[in-house]
């Protein structure tokens, strides 16, 4: 089974994808795609939070929801709700930050996790 490290390059292209196209996919599609254990898209996704928060980049983690699941909660994007965030109650935030996730250029973060 691969590594968290070695999971992230092509779990980075995987939600940069879903972005584009607009999407939401869920943690047991990310671990089927990748052939790895559910409980461990958390600890890749966990990297991908902290190279989008460095950067002040929009939050791709939002993409990846629970099952069943129709967006993203409020308390996933805890750590971008600050003075920078969208303003006004929980499902337009939420709403406003998806918009900025697909439409944000993903072209630096994809450097920084190439595939290989």
């Amino acid at each position: 089974m691969a590594t968290i490290a070695e999971l992230v390059p092509p779990v980075v292209q995987y939600l940069v994808q879903v972005a584009r196209e607009g999407g939401f996919t869920t943690y047991g599609e990310v671990a089927r795609a990748f052939g790895t254990h559910p409980r461990v898209v958390p600890k890749v996704v966990e990297v991908v939070k902290e190279a989008c928060l460095a950067e002040r980049w929009p939050p791709l983690i939002a993409l990846v929801l629970q099952a069943g699941r129709k967006g993203p909660s409020l308390s996933c994007l805890g750590p971008w709700l600050d003075e920078e965030a969208p303003q006004g109650e929980g499902e337009a935030v939420v709403e406003e930050f998806v918009q900025r996730v697909h439409g944000f250029d993903w072209a630096p973060l994809l450097e920084r996790y190439p595939t290989k």
